[in-house]
């Protein structure tokens, strides 16, 4: 039985990420005699080639500040843009816990925790991910829902909170301030400027405080587990070729 601790968390009602050992803890106190299997993923974003490249079924993750940001209204946010943030493509999640599951079900091994993640052989910094996506809606700009192109944000990242509380300040809630009065006066002539300016800056806060601590966290993980396991079925497709 392969484990997948976000269903497990969620469906206990504890807050994903930090919970999961939680979760694990109460898969192995319930596995009786089952084979156990658990996999620990990083930072899931779309396909690598299943069902074809990209693709993804819901906004999650990286996926949020990629869809911002091509939205362009996505400024800002907390974080290192040199620190590594693991992702990895969710086709290769699946096919990991497809794998595991059917080698575990061949023969029961001590070894039975698989972590999944770039880091440790293809790591990704957070600024050039939204670099990349950057440049690719620069040239391929998101279309809204009145079928316009969208103009895309450049992200700026902040070191810490109290300089992204400054910029908020002075780039954003000043600036509304004077709208808000200059509205008053001229009869909500700057009312569409006004939306925007709120909107991101509504937008920002959340974004910031949610993945503050991802765009912060610099760790390598351990995937050497998953190596072996998918060493493991070349060799054993190979034989059965043969």
């Amino acid at each position: 039985m392969t484990v997948d601790l976000l269903e497990i968390t969620t469906m206990h009602g504890w807050p994903n990420v930090f919970t999961k050992t939680m979760g694990e803890m109460l898969m192995q106190q319930s596995e009786e005699n089952l084979s156990l299997v658990t996999i620990r993923r990083t930072i899931v974003g779309g396909t690598y080639k299943e069902p074809f490249p990209g693709w993804v079924e819901y906004m999650t993750n990286t996926n949020v500040l990629l869809a911002r940001s091509a939205q362009g209204i996505l400024p800002c946010l907390v974080g290192d843009t040199n620190t590594i943030m693991d992702v990895i493509p969710v086709d290769m999640v699946v096919n990991a816990m497809i794998v595991a599951m059917v080698a575990h079900a061949k023969q029961r091994s001590d070894v039975n925790i698989y972590q999944e993640g770039s880091s440790l052989r293809n790591p990704v910094t957070p600024g050039s991910i939204l670099d990349y996506n950057f440049d690719y809606f620069q040239k391929k700009p998101w279309i809204n829902k009145h079928g316009k192109p969208v103009k895309a944000s450049k992200v700026i990242f902040l070191s810490n909170v109290a300089s992204f509380n400054r910029y908020i300040q002075i780039r954003y809630l000043l600036p509304l301030k004077v709208l808000e009065v200059a509205n008053k006066v001229f009869h909500q002539y700057f009312q569409g400027v006004y939306n925007v300016l709120s909107r991101q800056v509504k937008l920002a806060m959340p974004l910031a405080e949610f993945y503050g601590a991802y765009l912060c966290y610099n760790a390598i993980i351990d995937d050497k587990n998953t190596q072996k396991l998918r060493m493991m079925a070349v060799r054993d497709s190979q034989t059965e070729t043969d």
